[in-house]
């Protein structure tokens, strides 16, 4: 299971937080579908983790602000620190 809850607390994950998770298998996934060319659907790629979620086209909204208020909650400066480390690290 994975949780990074540091957010929570009003602070950015530390000891890495940002940047080890960058090295799972499934972010290095899309080198290989540039490199051949191959065709994933959304349940692929959801199922390989790299992306969140698979909505209906007319349920994407509520989908997207499900996780806008949830983020929404949390205050702002340090999830404002904890998207410039992550982006940092991309």
């Amino acid at each position: 299971m994975f949780f990074q809850g540091e957010i929570n607390l009003g602070i950015i994950p530390g000891g890495g937080g940002t940047s080890s998770r960058l090295d799972l298998p499934a972010i290095k996934r899309p080198r290989e579908f540039i490199y051949t060319d191959r065709w994933l659907t959304a349940e692929e790629i959801y199922r390989l983790g790299l992306i969140n979620a698979v909505c209906n086209p007319e349920e994407l909204e509520k989908c997207v602000f499900v996780v806008v208020e949830k983020i929404r909650r949390k205050s702002p400066l340090p999830v404002a620190l904890a998207k410039k480390a992550i982006n940092a690290n991309v």
